[in-house]
């Protein structure tokens, strides 16, 4: 430039511009940098639909690093959530290792992978702001090291971290549903049980003798320590769900736990839900409540509310269920409580019966009595009366039905959808741990884990098969008016001989619960009550049906 050309300011400015622009323009070669490929998945909740670890090391491998060169100097597989933050310790040292200069840039299959936390998301944008961290690149998605990419990220970052809370939110909902309706085992395992695909326990052979000789050691004083070392010693093995069976081992740290599992008296608890295990099927316990008792102190719950949860609750005994917080007392309007209770005859056979009881503190009737055959008699007398048999009582029914059916199917549909999707998805999954098993068994197919995904496959299959066949079933299952006829014409006297013959206590309550929402029981006397129902209610449409008079009389009513 001669020195006798003169710049003007915006000379000048375009000038610097122009030099400033080139320089952002200059960027890092990707194939100088250093990464490390970070794969995790999470063993709990939606996230173990994720892709398995090996299919994302795969995916990486050919969107990202085969076709850029890219140098990978580690490879990080972590098996765990990300919704916490610092509780990821190979997370937390590639951090530290990016801190310290040894990793440059950061590989993997998708944002979330990295971070559902605002605490780590908000660490890692941290370092791309001081160009620690030089580079980010995902299989899923393009990430430029710009404030628009950085603020991409951060979106990406937040709607995982809403996703997980939500989750969190949806998966406690449904686990406290699914204990306290269903009584379901959701723990992973319990030792000497084997949980069902319905979540039940059922005893686990010689594991099952081996955890009762256990807790028969800690009755007669033996210590945790000797505990853990005669199970050691006996051999204990536990199962992976479609894995070989491989040998546990005890220490004292593993066995106190097991010993303070009510689970093992047939109470499961999740949370603040308690739920008693033989009202929904036939729980085989390891040991008495009382002997539970003599080697625990409870802590957050009471000796009184753990028995009063257990009561009645022995291997092969009936549940009194029976219109469980439908009975009331007419003098303090309080529910009674349920109960059963044992009597023998004079030929030594033992025969139960069904009670209520009020336990209202300063009600006369407290602590009084009443069989339950005084409900179930007038039930069945209200069903003989009352004949739902009419046709707009059927046409009722079938638009109730058919409703039901229809949102029913809508719900399977949908699920069977989704499952299926997830079922192709595993199925190509697998597919591809084969491949590169074969094909690249010391590069990207040894972090597949054949065994692992085809147990998730099979899982999903049947999840999907079961979903199938509930839909095929419940096809057809609205009456024709000839069945509906057939039922509720006889539904007292079908009520009547079942009694009579010992009909199951579920089915009882099923079908009463069916058409009752509540009785009121009163009593008359001093020394010995005599009870009756002073009055009851039904649920709709039967009430309004009896209300308008819309139904036949029994054949014993008519005049």
């Amino acid at each position: 430039m001669n020195s006798g050309t003169s710049l003007s300011t915006d000379d000048f400015y375009n000038l610097l511009k122009a030099n400033l622009d080139r320089s952002n323009i200059e960027k890092i070669d990707p194939k100088t940098l250093r990464y490390a490929l970070y794969a995790r998945k999470s063993t709990i909740g939606d996230e173990r639909q994720e892709h398995s670890i090996g299919d994302q090391i795969a995916y990486c491998t050919d969107i990202c690093i085969k076709p850029h060169e890219l140098n990978v100097v580690r490879t990080i597989r972590e098996k765990g959530s990300a919704k916490e933050p610092d509780i990821r310790p190979q997370f937390t040292e590639l951090v530290e290792d990016i801190k310290d200069g040894k990793i440059d840039g950061i590989i993997c299959y998708h944002p979330d992978r990295l971070s559902r936390n605002m605490k780590e998301a908000g660490e890692l944008i941290d370092l791309l702001d001081k160009s620690i961290l030089k580079d980010l690149r995902f299989a899923t998605s393009n990430f430029e090291n710009s404030p628009t990419g950085k603020m991409l990220l951060g979106i990406s970052f937040v709607l995982s971290k809403q996703y997980s809370e939500n989750l969190s939110q949806n998966v406690t909902r449904g686990n406290v549903r699914a204990t306290e309706q269903r009584g379901q085992y959701l723990g992973k395992k319990v030792h000497g049980y084997i949980i069902t695909k319905d979540r039940q326990l059922l005893t686990d052979g010689r594991n099952f003798t081996l955890i009762k000789e256990a807790f028969a050691m800690r009755l007669k004083g033996e210590t945790l320590s000797n505990i853990a070392t005669w199970l050691n010693k006996q051999g204990y093995t536990v199962k992976p769900y479609g894995k070989k069976p491989i040998e546990y081992k005890w220490d004292k740290t593993r066995v106190s736990p097991l010993l303070k599992d009510p689970t093992y008296v047939g109470v499961l608890k999740y949370g603040k839900s308690l739920v008693k295990l033989n009202d929904f099927y036939d729980f085989t316990p390891v040991l008495s409540v009382d002997e539970f008792l003599k080697i625990n102190e409870i802590s957050d719950l009471t000796s009184t509310k753990l028995k009063s949860a257990y009561q009645g609750t022995k291997s092969g005994t009936i549940r009194a269920n029976l219109l469980r917080g439908l009975v009331v007392c007419s003098e303090c309007q309080k529910i009674m409580s349920s109960g059963i209770t044992s009597k023998k005859s004079t030929n030594g056979k033992k025969t139960d019966y069904y009670y209520y009881r009020c336990e209202t503190q300063g009600c006369v009737r407290k602590g009084r009595s009443v069989r339950a055959k005084i409900i179930t008699d007038y039930a069945i007398g209200i069903l003989k009366h009352y004949l739902f048999t009419t046709e707009d009582n059927y046409e009722n029914y079938r638009k109730d039905a058919k409703e039901s059916l229809a949102d029913k199917t809508a719900e399977l549909n949908s699920s069977i959808a989704r499952l299926a999707k997830l079922c192709g998805e595993k199925s190509l999954e697998y597919e591809r741990a084969k491949k590169y098993k074969a094909t690249d068994p010391e590069g990207v197919g040894k972090h597949y884990d054949l065994d692992e995904i085809k147990g998730e496959l099979d899982g999903i299959q049947n999840d999907l098969d079961i979903a199938k066949n509930t839909r095929d079933t419940i096809k057809g299952s609205v009456l024709t008016y000839e069945k509906y006829l057939e039922l509720f014409e006889n539904i007292g006297s079908i009520l009547e001989v079942g009694v009579a013959n010992s009909i199951s206590m579920e089915a009882l309550d099923g079908i009463l619960r069916k058409f009752f929402s509540n009785f009121e029981l009163e009593a008359t006397g001093d020394t010995k009550l005599q009870w009756s129902v002073s009055s009851h209610k039904l649920n709709e449409p039967w009430e309004g049906f009896v209300k308008s008079n819309n139904v036949r009389l029994g054949r014993g009513d008519r005049t």
